[in-house]
């Protein structure tokens, strides 16, 4: 069942022929799928092939790799060009259950109709083992947090009061950004209760027994960890976002800036070698410092973070 108003935008990059299945679910549920490639540099030949024949499917190509910021956003606008007035963002790995656009839908309308919550935009209450919620306002409705924008409803009319996302960001924190910026403005991220979104999380590893890996651990027995490149943009990003609204969100920054150190202490103690992550986070928080010097990671660093690996039990999430 498809929502009148409604499409979707598929930012991806390397897609293999899950892609296709996965835009089977998401095109049942929204008008027009806009399918953005961010400039993939060998793009399998089958797979696009595949896209550009579909009707009901529009194949946008990025000249090159500008980031998950800039492939949204022009997924996005050519989405609100032809008409849309709600899209739904999701990454190549997601794949939403039946119900999951009018789950998300329903969501919005009865929070606009309550009158109580201004909503930004709605995501899922669940995001793979992750829940999006920090609190239940006085009407009801799901207050979210540290939202992830694959599953994102996003309204034409918070596009348009608060801007897209900012593209110098490239990846890590764009989805918390546009949140701060939503509340900043008045508006409040929502979640849709009960629903959920299936995807494919990071690489798994099994913590080491000295690590914590024990029975009765408080930490957790699987750690996740992100492709080396990303933590260049965690650390900078990071720094951005603490200075643009750390004065209006001061615990939350602080508290979310405490686990990103506790967690890059653990990137550092199992990454082989350490030296090239160590040089891209101390380059990332000096980049960070005023913000100029944004955009993809510094070309210098990605020789060394290709040869990072981890030293670690991989565990299969089936």
């Amino acid at each position: 069942m498809t929502s009148e108003a409604t499409w979707s935008v598929v930012s991806v990059f390397g897609p293999d022929r899950s892609l296709l299945t996965h835009l089977d679910a998401i095109a049942a549920q929204t008008v027009r799928v806009v399918v953005v490639d961010d400039g993939t540099p060998a793009p399998d030949a089958e797979v696009f092939a595949a896209l550009e024949e579909r009707d009901d499917v529009d194949l946008l190509r990025q000249p090159r790799n500008a980031g998950i910021a800039a492939a949204l956003n022009r997924g996005i606008q050519a989405a609100f060009d032809g008409g849309a007035d709600r899209v739904v963002t999701f990454d190549q790995d997601s794949l939403p259950s039946a119900d999951f656009v009018s789950g998300l839908s329903d969501e919005f309308d009865r929070a606009t109709a309550r009158g109580v919550i201004d909503p930004a935009f709605v995501v899922p209450e669940f995001w793979a083992t992750i829940r999006q919620v920090s609190r239940t306002a006085e009407d009801g409705t799901l207050i979210a947090i540290r939202t992830i924008q694959s599953g994102m409803l996003l309204p034409r009319s918070t596009w348009e009061r608060i801007g897209a996302m900012r593209e110098e960001f490239f990846i890590d924190l764009v989805d918390e950004e546009l949140e701060l910026r939503a509340l900043s403005a008045g508006l409040a991220p929502i979640a849709a209760p009960g629903v959920a979104l299936h995807h494919h999380l990071g690489a798994a590893y099994r913590r080491p027994l000295l690590s914590g890996g024990f029975r009765g651990s408080p930490l957790p027995p699987i750690i996740t960890l992100s492709t080396p490149f990303r933590y260049y943009y965690r650390v900078r990003n990071r720094r951005v976002v603490n200075r643009m609204y750390g004065r209006r969100f001061p615990a939350r920054l602080a508290a979310e800036t405490f686990m990103e150190i506790l967690h890059l202490v653990e990137v550092l103690r199992y990454a082989r070698p350490r030296g090239p992550v160590w040089a891209a986070a101390r380059r990332g928080w000096r980049d960070g410092r005023k913000g100029s010097a944004m955009g993809r990671v510094p070309a210098e660093l990605e020789p060394g973070l290709r040869d990072v690996r981890w030293a670690l039990e991989p565990v299969d999430r089936g």
